[in-house]
């Protein structure tokens, strides 16, 4: 990679400190609540129940279909950079 495609990669997850994350799918952002762990065996959990669309930096429900996509979305990308995650 280099460091142009680095640069300008596009973001697919963004830490928001020790709590939350913001997953970008598509042309949406999504927040999805979670927690940072110190610690085998996970790096971090997932809560599969609170995440929101964010839309002028509002959060709006979603359903359980998109709920399951953004989650399989956020798997991936999390095991792509090495992230061992807890979903419950």
């Amino acid at each position: 990679m280099s460091i142009f495609d680095f640069l300008f990669k596009k973001r697919t997850i963004a830490f928001q400190g020790r709590a939350g994350l913001h997953c970008f799918y598509g042309d949406r952002k999504y927040l999805i609540d979670s927690e940072m762990l110190n610690g085998p065996p996970y790096d971090i959990v997932i809560y599969t129940d609170n995440i929101f669309l964010v839309k002028n930096k509002e959060k709006h429900a979603v359903d359980n279909e998109t709920k399951e996509t953004v989650l399989e979305f956020a798997k991936v990308e999390l095991e792509k950079l090495g992230i061992k995650a807890d979903f419950s």
